[in-house]
């Protein structure tokens, strides 16, 4: 029975070194059952950070890389490199990009044949542009990019291309070209760059959302909902800014409204036909800048309910000159049945200064006194 070299070993296998199986080969394998790929995780960079770097490469040369120690498993057979190796490149060849780039692979392949590993370069294996990976044999798995330069080799540090194997449930890069193999239909993957579950569907990577209600009926309106969601939180965001401004213009209107001199009150002297002030008030207005202020009651000058005397289009009292709306307006006042405040009324002012009071018979029978209490803008 061979005994495994030092430098790296494949298992199991009928004959040669791969016969072999130590309880650290054991440990290694119980810890890689899965699919075929390197024992690692992916990454959203080019270059992956230490302690993820198993089978990784690094460029040494024009035309050699050196292959990081690392861990793989592909179709049940298990294969680890304990110690950096060189590997030397192929830079002769005809197919190059417009940029006279060639864009190879190099992969961990299954070698059935010889019962062991081995490393290999596939020349233009990767069209980025429409992102194919070009394998030549389902057993093997990608490790890097390589980026070959006409004439020249290779001038750039590899790209991480490696596909990995999982516990439990797959990690993938999301939408970024990684070249990561298909899923199986329900298969779970983790999606590292955009941060959510996803699931084998047709040979694709599918939101979760969309599978976990049976056939996916309610994703796309999952999705509508949180695309609705995120623009009214916008134009919450908005209105709550335009509140803000609001606010601040309104108090600087209070702060500039305070400022202004308060007229003196004029008194009201042209009333309906029987209606006139409560007896020890007067009808008064006044202005404040542009601002009109009026006080009193008005009442039925014989004492009686007001009735039909407010009801309607009946003109109550008319505003002296230079108080008038520039457009109609409307006030919000308070009759009264005796003392007691029982029926809340509407007042509309005219550009003319006229007012009428809104009321409906039940009301203007029972009221001894109308509160006029408001204010407008002349506008």
């Amino acid at each position: 029975m061979t005994t495994p070299p030092s430098t790296e070993h494949g298992w199991p296998f009928a004959a040669g070194p791969g016969q072999v199986v130590s309880v650290h080969d054991w440990e290694t394998m119980a810890n890689t059952w899965q699919s075929s790929g390197v024992v690692g995780y992916p990454e959203t960079v080019a270059n992956p950070s230490d302690g993820n770097r198993g089978l990784f490469a690094t460029r040494i040369s024009a035309t050699q890389i050196q292959i990081l120690p690392g861990v793989a498993t592909i179709g049940g057979h298990y294969f680890e490199l304990k110690l950096p190796k060189v590997f030397d490149l192929d830079i002769t060849g005809s197919v190059w990009d417009g940029s006279n780039v060639r864009r190879d692979l190099v992969t961990l392949r299954l070698d059935r044949d010889n019962n062991g590993f081995r490393f290999v370069q596939i020349k233009n294996a990767i069209d980025m542009v429409n992102q194919v990976l070009d394998l030549e044999t389902s057993e093997e798995v990608p490790l890097v990019q390589l980026d070959v330069v006409k004439n020249s080799g290779l001038l750039t540090e590899p790209i991480d291309r490696r596909w990995f194997v999982g516990k439990q449930v797959r990690p993938i890069r999301g939408s970024a070209p990684f070249l990561d193999p298909a899923p199986y239909d329900g298969e779970f993957g983790v999606d590292v760059a955009n941060h959510f579950l996803v699931v084998g569907s047709g040979g694709a990577w599918v939101p979760a959302a969309q599978v976990f209600n049976n056939d996916g009926a309610y994703g796309p309106s999952i999705t509508s909902l949180q695309n609705r969601a995120t623009t009214l939180e916008g134009k919450v965001t908005t209105l709550q800014t335009d509140l803000d401004t609001a606010e601040a213009s309104l108090a600087t209107a209070q702060a500039q409204l305070a400022q202004l001199p308060l007229g003196t009150w004029v008194d009201i002297t042209s009333f309906g036909t029987g209606l006139g002030s409560v007896v020890g008030s007067t009808i008064q207005v006044r202005r404040q800048g542009a601002v009109v202020y009026i006080r009193g009651s008005l009442r039925r000058t014989n004492g009686t309910a007001l009735a039909a005397a407010v009801r309607g289009a009946t003109v109550v009292l008319t505003l002296p000159a230079g108080f008038f709306p520039s457009t109609t307006v409307a006030l919000s006042l308070a009759g009264r049945n005796g003392t007691t405040a029982v029926y809340p009324l509407s007042a509309l002012i005219s550009t003319v200064g006229q007012m009428t009071i809104l009321t409906d018979s039940t009301a203007s029978n029972n009221l001894l006194s109308v509160d006029l209490t408001g204010s407008w803008m002349l506008g």
